[in-house]
């Protein structure tokens, strides 16, 4: 008897289970900031997790456990910061302009001025004027960006014809602090802006003000030890460090180049034995455009000497030009792309104190590409 009890208890729950569309399962955990408002108005918070079957249900983790319910007892899905992250198009600037008024509604500045510097930087992107004095804002408040990044963009946005009173308000007690400094340089007869030289040689190159490299004796990354990707997974591709004219900043440079090929990127690599620590997480490097097209580029590690497990950043868009620009790669984002994201730009790159290779990469398909390189550091995160 107490068998056949068992039985139909087991029978009961099974059809309980198979009824109820959120049936629980096996215990996960996961960052909660998504919410699910169902057809009788309850709300779940959650994760949302990857699920690409289309078997109608969406999973999720409650922190507890996993939950698959039926999308059509789904009202409105809300993203949480994670989740707007994932279904980001960082290619849209519409859709990062309107990340960053999320997040500043929400507390995450550092996440809305990052959102706004990767629109600005688009080709022919340029902020209205309201995003401009938002993201002037967030530069003045960022702890490792202050007023002096700014400052030139409060001006444009006053000489374009802002209006916020307390966005010209900024910026007048920023004038006002520089023309007392001034003032008390001129009494001890040095120049308006005057700084005393440091003793420290930079680790990268400086930009001036004219876009161009201020001369540096000391090399980067770039310097030496490239080599071409076998040719099974890249374009042709030659890597050589030549030394440039005085117009570009007469420093030794690495120029990459490639006639395009059958694949979708041209590679180089260099053996390294590399410990990236949490003060200098960020990859920073000056590279300039030489071809008459926008040409994607992304950096790639392998990692884990007895794994070599590789790891591909999203694609950084570099238009032509005659001036180097800035390029950083945040080495602790969650933007990179390895087997164990199915290849999707949504992971972190693993065992970074054990880098075993370091590679550029430059997505130029079937079109030639010329790139010039220099400057090639790790900084620290805070300078993001």
């Amino acid at each position: 008897m107490p068998t056949v009890r068992l039985l139909l208890l087991a029978c009961v729950a099974s059809a309980l289970l198979a009824a109820d569309p959120a049936a629980a399962a096996p215990k996960a955990s996961g960052a909660l900031g998504d919410v699910l408002t169902l057809d009788n108005d309850q709300s779940i918070a959650c994760s949302i997790l990857p699920h690409p079957q289309d078997d109608g249900f969406l999973v999720i983790s409650t922190g507890s456990g996993v939950m698959w319910i039926r999308k059509e007892r789904v009202k409105k899905v809300t993203l949480g910061l994670e989740g707007q992250m994932k279904a980001l198009d960082s290619t849209d600037p519409a859709t990062l302009i309107a990340l960053a008024r999320w997040c500043l509604v929400r507390g995450h500045d550092q996440q809305a001025l990052t959102a706004l510097e990767r629109a600005r930087g688009l080709p022919g992107v340029t902020l209205d004027l309201e995003t401009l004095g938002l993201y002037a804002t967030l530069l003045d408040q960022a702890p490792a960006r202050g007023p002096k990044a700014a400052l030139p963009i409060y001006r444009t946005y006053k000489a374009d014809g802002g209006s916020d009173e307390k966005i010209l308000g900024r910026l007048q007690e920023l004038e006002d602090a520089i023309a007392a400094h001034n003032d008390q340089l001129k009494k001890l007869n040095l120049p308006p802006g005057f700084l005393p030289q440091s003793d420290s040689t930079p680790a990268e190159a400086p930009i001036a003000s004219d876009g161009k490299l201020a001369t540096v004796a000391k090399d980067g990354i770039e310097g030496k030890g490239w080599d071409a990707e076998n040719e099974k997974y890249s374009n042709p591709v030659a890597a050589k460090v030549q030394q440039l004219p005085p117009e570009q900043g007469g420093v030794r440079a690495l120029a990459v180049t490639s006639p395009g090929g059958g694949k979708d990127k041209a590679a180089i690599k260099k053996s390294v034995t590399y410990a990236v620590d949490d003060d200098h997480s960020v990859l920073s490097l000056n590279i300039l455009n030489r071809g008459d097209k926008p040409m994607k580029i992304a950096i790639a590690m392998k990692t884990n000497g007895q794994k070599w497990l590789y790891h591909e950043s999203a694609l950084k868009i570099v238009p032509p030009s005659d001036t180097f620009k800035e390029v950083r790669f945040n080495l602790r984002g969650n933007d990179y792309k390895s087997q164990a994201t199915n290849w999707a730009n949504n992971g972190t790159i693993v065992d970074l104190n054990d880098i075993k290779e370091l590679q550029l990469l430059i997505y130029n398909g079937k079109e030639e590409a010329n790139v010039l390189v220099h400057g090639m550091n790790f900084i620290k995160d805070s300078e993001l």
